[in-house]
C-alpha cells in the first residue's frame, strides 16, 4: 500500500503501514522540541485510569502506556496539551516550565 505525503512542500511516495499496527515514537522533522514548551502535562497516578486517550491522542506519539499508566518522552513533547484536554478523569495537568525566554 502506498500513500502521497507532503513534506516541507514536495511530494514523494512512501510505503504505509497497516493502519492498525503501534508505531514508536519518532524524531519529527523538527527533532527535540522540548525547549518550545511553556508547560508540560504532569501525571496524577492516583486520578489515572488507563483509559489509553492520552496516548492516542498524542500527536507527538510522545505518551507509552507502561504498566497500564502514561509515561511521557519529554524529549519529543512539545506541551501542546492535548493530552491533558482528552483525559476524562483530569489525571494530567499542565505544569508551567517557569519563565519562557525568547
Amino acid at each position: 500500500m502506498t500513500g502521497r505525503w507532503y513534506k516541507l512542500q514536495r511530494s514523494e511516495e512512501i510505503e504505509s503501514e497497516p493502519i492498525h499496527q503501534i508505531v514508536p515514537p519518532k524524531e519529527g522533522i523538527a527533532g527535540e522540541t522540548s525547549e518550545w514548551r511553556a508547560a508540560k502535562p504532569v501525571l496524577n497516578e492516583e486520578k489515572c485510569t488507563s483509559c489509553n486517550n492520552c496516548w492516542l491522542y498524542c500527536p507527538d506519539t510522545c505518551i507509552d502506556m507502561v504498566d497500564g499508566l502514561p509515561v511521557i518522552d519529554y524529549t519529543y513533547c512539545k506541551g501542546c496539551m492535548v493530552c491533558v484536554s482528552v483525559c476524562p478523569t483530569k489525571a494530567l495537568e499542565e505544569v508551567s516550565e517557569g519563565e519562557v525566554t525568547f
